[in-house]
């Protein structure tokens, strides 16, 4: 499947310092999953190393046809 970054998350990466292809990981490495249903959005989250510290990292997607923009 195909993985697109909404432009919003690319800010955001860059604003925080963080690795560009993390949310790509979190979501094909992902044993975690949920979906909100208020939002409508899926959840993926994953213990990731981030600022010198293992965190639970987590990314909201949705999937249009053959393709997850997070």
């Amino acid at each position: 499947m195909q993985i697109k970054y909404s432009e919003h998350l690319k800010t955001r990466l860059c604003l925080r310092g963080i690795y560009y292809a993390l949310p790509e990981i979190i979501y094909e490495r992902s044993a975690e999953r949920y979906f909100d249903e208020q939002a409508g959005h899926f959840i993926a989250i994953i213990k990731v190393v981030l600022y010198n510290k293992e965190r639970e990292v987590m990314i909201a997607y949705i999937v249009e046809e053959d393709c997850a923009k997070i």
